[in-house]
């Protein structure tokens, strides 16, 4: 799956859009089952670059997780360092790998989300990027809770 953000026009208004990576690094995001043979994180820091170049002035975050979770940057206009961060994004070593959940970032986003959320006027958007292979015996949890920070809906589409 690929990530596509349709525009009418090419001009967007971003100066008051929060968007958060969510990024898997869990083992199984290293199969090189793309175009071309590329691995999977590859494939993702590329759209992640893409979607900041075309969302220039908005606010970036990025959480990466597999069988824990960390934001790596807060929210920042600093284009620069959100970029090399998604870039510098490595997969857990095998040795430490505990097999991985969706589950795994709820709180993370949901921490963030929090102490973002008193600024009603900004749009929040949440990319979760994943394979989707849950490594772990946990069954997925909702993310219903996330809606109460939702205040502006966008559609969103993706493509193989």
């Amino acid at each position: 799956m690929r990530i596509i953000i349709p525009s009418n026009n090419g001009t967007r208004f971003t100066s008051n859009i929060d968007i958060m990576f969510v990024i898997d690094n869990s083992i199984s995001m290293i199969a090189n089952d793309c175009e071309n043979g590329t691995k999977r994180i590859d494939v993702v820091k590329k759209d992640c670059e893409y979607i900041m170049k075309e969302f220039a002035g908005a606010r970036f975050s990025v959480v990466s997780f597999n069988d824990k979770s960390q934001m790596l940057i807060p929210f920042t206009k600093d284009y620069d360092m959100a970029i090399e961060t998604v870039k510098n994004i490595q997969i857990i070593d095998e040795l430490y790998a505990k097999g991985s959940s969706l589950n795994v970032p709820k709180d993370t986003i949901i921490d963030i989300l929090k102490r973002t959320d008193k600024d009603k006027e900004r749009t929040k958007v949440i990319f979760f990027i994943s394979d989707g292979e849950i490594t772990s015996d946990e069954k997925l949890e909702s993310y219903k809770e996330l809606n109460k920070y939702n205040t502006n809906h966008i559609n969103h589409s993706f493509s193989a």
